[in-house]
């Protein structure tokens, strides 16, 4: 199950901010994030601009820990 690998990974990169979003519940901003699949996994850099997709920087789709973990790793 990836949630709980996703709170390992919020401990283990102190430099990144999680979120996590209930997509039923935030259905609009799952929509202006392009959130089409479950789980999505989004990084933003503020510095990019101020909306959104302007400031995504990389997506993953899908509930790959390794995958996840490399992503982390690589903007920590």
């Amino acid at each position: 199950m990836i949630g709980p690998f996703f709170v390992e990974c919020s401990e283990h990169f102190p430099n990144l901010v999680f979120v996590k979003i209930d997509v039923d519940e935030a259905d609009e901003l799952a929509a202006d994030c392009g959130v089409s699949a479950m789980p999505t996994f989004q990084v933003f850099d503020p510095a990019k601009g101020d909306e959104l997709e302007s400031c995504k920087v990389e997506e993953l789709v899908g509930a790959s820990k390794d995958k996840l973990k490399e992503l982390c790793g690589k903007y920590n």
